[in-house]
């Protein structure tokens, strides 16, 4: 392959990558699951640009408010960034992938699915997800049962670290099994894989509806059961919970995809006229119980990519506009079919300059298919992610550690937000190489007056006890100065807490903190150690620190 047609080939590759974080970011805040707070914060059709937003985060424990900024992704882009990494390992990459890479994105993961967190688990522990003899049968089960988007949406780096379509297949088959067992996640993942190639090799202009054409035509390449090597384990364990009908499942799942890209082709045929969600519909967009799998979102983005493959923006605004839909996911795949097929002209300045880590993205796209690691790591285990959220309480802003696959992590910030029976710290790493890591810790306090279940009575976030103030690492430092030296560490973290709380519950009463307010405060929060005239000017001196 000439030169130049090693610039064009990186450059679609580069754009793939580009355009799977840019629909995965503006696709987020409008997903069907992504809990967002507010929702008057909508899409500019005309103008389609990242936006900052609210979610729900913390489950029914610990509920509270996460901020996503603008052009933060999530992991849908995580996933593709292991995934690259994991190629690194050239032949070990499989096992750098399980291994390493998922384990520890455990700690990290924004929005995860719950199979691939379930299985991450169990790589965590050492252990297979199918497994029979080391996992109970209702998690073999589940795991052969999961047959979500989870895969499809991860599987990009495979297609652009090698150009032979036999060793694409078999990676992505492997890569699949880790964390999904039903064919559904696994047949839509190797069409997926199949289409992304056959973008990458086009020169010449594509027709419309070309893509679709071609790979109902070669069905028999991209839905054959793969030939490969040790999965004897994890056929056989297929073979037991699914009564040796597995093979036939996976025909069934071929199947409901060609009938699937007819579908799409009859939308095709329909051009202009095709302007509702007609086709949609009958590829179960919007079905609330089908909607998330690889079945529906290989569907789905070849069908939108299709039809707007010539108007990439307005692809994009159509895929993130889609009501009751999942789509970060659709959003990605369809930007990393256009990025396939264009390269980057089609991507705005502005979405680069503002997509998390766009730098660190393009890096690693370019670098893609170099053997770079040895073999030479070991499981990254749940232990060393417990450790790990232990040890970062005593790190510094700009302090380093080691961390899984990351050979360095610097400490860029560090918030805590306060609620009345918790805190929950948020940590953002940057790692060598320049990607953003956030990790999140939540504990309970630790005080006389909490129940066993200190939060058992939080059971909406929008209750007047949730705590919304954030303050930095250095903002409690300095507080923590005020107060006198036998109240430190944990209690003074406590102590500090629960005075912020207080009056965050006053100002959303809309009461002003004054002196009678602060000396029933005092009564309140009196505790040996403190005399109620020391707390009296401490809670005096947060409140002027504070400005409340």
């Amino acid at each position: 392959m000439g030169s130049i047609e090693n610039k064009f080939l990186l450059q679609k590759k580069i754009g793939s990558f580009l355009g799977a974080a840019i629909g995965d970011s503006l696709g987020w805040p409008f997903e069907d699951r992504s809990q967002r707070v507010n929702k008057k914060n909508e899409l500019n059709y005309a103008n389609l640009n990242f936006i900052n937003w609210d979610r729900k985060s913390g489950g029914k424990w610990y509920p509270h408010i996460e901020s996503i900024n603008a052009g933060e992704y999530s992991d849908d882009t995580q996933l593709i960034l292991a995934t690259a990494r994991s190629l690194r390992f050239g032949q070990s990459w499989a096992k750098a992938y399980a291994k390493l890479e998922l384990p520890a994105w455990l700690v990290y993961e924004r929005g995860g699915g719950g199979a691939t967190k379930r299985a991450a688990r169990s790589w965590s522990k050492g252990i297979p997800p199918w497994k029979l003899l080391d996992n109970n049968k209702k998690e073999v089960s589940d795991y052969f049962n999961a047959g979500g988007n989870g895969v499809t949406m991860r599987i990009l780096p495979h297609v652009a670290y090698s150009n032979d379509l036999d060793t694409i297949l078999n990676q992505v088959f492997i890569n699949g099994i880790y964390t999904h067992g039903h064919p559904r996640a696994l047949v839509s993942a190797l069409l997926y894989a199949y289409a992304i190639h056959y973008l990458y090799n086009k020169s010449s202009v594509l027709e419309y509806g070309e893509l679709i054409d071609d790979i109902i035509k070669n069905r028999n390449i991209w839905s054959e059961f793969p030939d490969s090597k040790n999965i004897d384990e994890w056929f056989k364990s297929a073979q037991i919970v699914y009564n040796n009908e597995y093979k036939n499942i996976w025909q069934k799942t071929t199947n409901e995809l060609i009938d699937g890209l007819l579908i799409s082709r009859e939308g095709i045929d329909l051009g202009i006229l095709d302007n509702g969600n007609d086709i949609l519909t009958k590829l179960n967009c919007f079905d609330k119980n089908i909607r998330g799998a690889g079945t529906v979102a290989s569907l789905v983005s070849i069908y939108l990519f299709s039809k707007y493959a010539s108007d990439p923006a307005i692809g994009m605004a159509e895929v993130v506009s889609l009501k009751n839909a999942d789509t970060d996911t659709l959003a990605s795949m369809v930007g990393a079919l256009f990025g396939a097929l264009q390269g980057t002209e089609w991507i705005k300045n502005d979405w680069i300059n503002v997509l998390q880590d766009s730098k660190y993205i393009i890096k690693i796209a370019s670098e893609i298919g170099q053997v770079e690691e040895q073999d030479n790591f070991t499981l990254w285990t749940e232990t060393k992610n417990k450790r790990f959220k232990e040890f970062i309480n005593t790190l510094n802003i700009d302090e380093n550690i080691f961390f899984g696959p990351f050979k360095s992590l610097f400490l860029a910030s560090r918030k805590v937000q306060y609620n009345k029976n918790y805190w929950i710290e948020i940590f953002k790493f940057i790692t060598n190489e320049g990607q953003s890591v956030y990790v999140k810790n939540i504990s309970k306090k630790n005080n006389s007056n909490s129940k066993d279940d200190p939060v058992s009575n939080v059971s909406n976030i929008d209750k007047k006890e949730t705590m919304k103030v954030e303050l930095s690492v250095e903002d409690l430092l300095e507080l923590s100065e005020i107060l006198p030296s036998n109240i430190r560490g944990r209690r003074a973290m406590v102590l500090l807490a629960d005075i912020l709380s207080a009056f965050e519950k006053k100002k959303k009463l809309s009461s002003k903190i004054d002196e009678v307010f602060l000396k029933e405060l005092t009564t309140e929060l009196v505790q040996k150690g403190l005399s109620y005239e020391d707390l009296f000017k401490i809670l005096k001196n947060v409140a002027r620190h504070i400005k409340v």
